[in-house]
């Protein structure tokens, strides 16, 4: 019988260990009641240890699944990080095309128009008088 607790630990799924394992727990004290506690305990130890190893393969797939996801989540990260920057390039290209499109306008629409005698004044370029032509 091993002494060592960790190898009897790996020996719990071996029958006829186990079967040694409680018949050499008779001993002078009440034999059928240290003989059920032992028994107890090994399939308590048993029972924890199957349960220790589904739980770590249950958080093995959950881990996987995780990372699955991780992966779709950021993939749609990035497709709408491409999607805003097209979206701002889209209007800053129509807000350009605004602002030019009313620059040359009315540049034509002040070409265009004579200055109206009387009123049109304001409407009109201010004339620029050089140094040379005041005197």
């Amino acid at each position: 019988m091993p002494a060592d607790p960790k190898e009897i630990l790996n020996r719990f799924h071996d029958a006829s260990f186990l079967r040694e394992f409680i018949g050499a727990s008779n001993t002078a004290v009440t034999a059928e009641m240290n003989q059920t506690r032992i028994a107890s305990e090994v399939l308590l130890a048993k029972t924890i240890a199957d349960a220790m190893a589904e739980h770590a393969r249950a958080l093995q797939d959950s881990a996987s699944a995780s990372d699955k996801h991780a992966r779709s989540l950021t993939r749609a990260t990035w497709a709408l990080v491409f999607a805003t920057v097209a979206l701002v390039l889209l209007t800053a290209a129509q807000w350009w095309r605004l602002i030019t499109a009313d620059i040359g306008v009315a540049r034509r629409r002040s070409a265009a128009q004579p200055s109206a005698p009387g009123g049109g004044e304001e409407h009109a370029a201010p004339e620029r008088h050089d140094v040379d032509s005041r005197r």
